[in-house]
């Protein structure tokens, strides 16, 4: 990580967040191994078609994907709800429980 990551990362640390998001472009597959190199700690929230409009230029314009991730920092998970006070549908209970599983994998590496 660079000088300005490792600044940005120091602030996020002493700020007293307890929580960060961010996005990553579809399309740009760099960025994505680039963020799943900086530390351990980033989850999969999701991947959401069309979320937002983009400039296409000449009067024309297009519906963006994204991959959403998160982190808890500084104890964070501890406000968090847990998973077990949730009422999630069968479906959706099965859905977290791949996140969980896929993310497990995330943090486990290296």
């Amino acid at each position: 990580m660079g000088l300005l990551g490792e600044m940005m990362a120091w602030m996020c640390k002493v700020s007293g967040a307890e929580y960060l998001t961010t996005f990553l472009e579809t399309w740009h597959s760099i960025t994505q191994a680039e963020t799943l190199k900086i530390e351990k700690g980033w989850r999969v929230a999701g991947i959401f078609p069309g979320n937002f409009t983009r400039w296409a230029g000449d009067q024309q314009e297009y519906r963006a994907c994204e991959v959403y991730m998160y982190r808890f920092i500084n104890e964070g998970d501890k406000y968090a709800t847990k998973p077990e006070e949730w009422q999630l549908h069968p479906e959706l209970q099965r859905l977290w429980e791949a996140l969980e599983t896929f993310n497990r994998r995330l943090t486990e590496k290296d």
